[in-house]
């Protein structure tokens, strides 16, 4: 039996090179030896920066082409899970859900297997969850803002659902948020260089931490608003913490989350979501995101002067490896 695939591949390869067969069976072969294949990885990328930058059409006729050569060996979880997001935004289900069990069955052991399986079931409930809604004849909140101080503890039903709520108290650690940072302390701050540009920073003053997003659809900033409102829920719930969508200019949009006392304590709340967003947000690209601490004042002439890099330069000085 092995001769004959070994000699019909052969025929293939020597008769018809180059053409979708032969292409389809080098694939197959490179995926089971675990090799990689640059030409598939980067066609690949491509399709999740289209998807992620919200150019749907592109990015699903690319895939389709894509598949035809490499089937599903060059797929990942986040391209998965992008596309099931992007189903699940155009009410197609149905899609959504085929999508969804693919990383369930080819990522099993993937952290968004858990994501998936929420979706899955969800979805399957869609209908009934959209009528006990509808019957409730609330007042929805504006999409722009999510408070998250006010949510119920929650506990964990099972090993795949809802994480308990950490309680976010600052008084019980005796590090400070900037020790976290190139050993910067307030002191260091307050010598250094308060004005730069049109930027004038103020420790003292209250601060916000913002999570700016580049070139990256709505459909994923919703996502993204999302999950990091759960974990601001889950673990600051005291912080009385409030989430909402902003824009610098078409390619930059904000998420805010508002307010803290001064600048330290900004920044203890951005150290930990700067660590977390890898594992709540693990679909979006970190180069698509950054997190920086700002005030009012400034998060204002920011969005004026839509001077992004001046005060990313301003932090920096400040904060020296706060932004990477």
């Amino acid at each position: 039996m092995n001769d004959k695939a070994d000699y019909y591949k052969k025929m293939v390869n020597q008769q018809y090179a180059g053409s979708k067969a032969a292409k389809m069976l080098t694939q197959v072969n490179a995926a089971k030896k675990g090799e990689k294949n640059p030409e598939a990885t980067k066609r690949y990328e491509t399709v999740y920066n289209l998807f992620i930058e919200g150019k749907f059409d592109e990015a699903l006729a690319e895939k389709k082409k894509a598949d035809s050569l490499y089937g599903n060996s060059y797929w990942s979880p986040q391209l998965l899970y992008i596309e099931a997001v992007y189903h699940i935004k155009q009410k197609n289900d149905s899609a959504a859900i085929e999508v969804l069990k693919n990383i369930t069955t080819l990522y099993p052991k993937s952290p968004l297997k858990v994501k998936a399986e929420r979706m899955i079931d969800v979805l399957g409930r869609r209908k009934e969850i959209e009528d006990y809604l509808t019957n409730l004849q609330v007042t929805r909140l504006s999409d722009s803002a999510i408070v998250v101080n006010d949510r119920k503890p929650m506990v964990r039903n099972d090993s795949n659902l809802i994480t308990s709520p950490k309680l976010y108290d600052s008084v019980k650690t005796n590090a400070k948020p900037t020790d976290n940072i190139n050993k910067t302390d307030t002191a260091a701050v307050k010598a250094a260089p308060l004005v730069s540009g049109p930027y004038s920073f103020n420790a003292a003053a209250p601060h916000n931490v913002i999570m700016l997003l580049e070139k990256v659809d709505v459909t994923y900033i919703n996502e993204s608003k999302n999950a990091l409102a759960r974990y601001a829920s889950d673990n600051f719930r005291p912080a009385q913490l409030t989430v909402t969508k902003d824009t610098v200019n078409k390619d930059f949009t904000l998420l805010v989350f508002s307010s803290f006392a001064n600048a330290d304590e900004a920044l203890l709340f951005l150290n930990k979501i700067k660590k977390a967003a890898p594992e709540e947000i693990s679909w979006l690209p970190a180069n698509k995101y950054s997190f920086m601490l700002i005030d009012d004042e400034n998060l204002q002439r920011m969005k004026n002067t839509k001077d992004i890099a001046g005060y990313k330069n301003l932090l920096n000085r400040l904060y020296p490896g706060i932004i990477k």
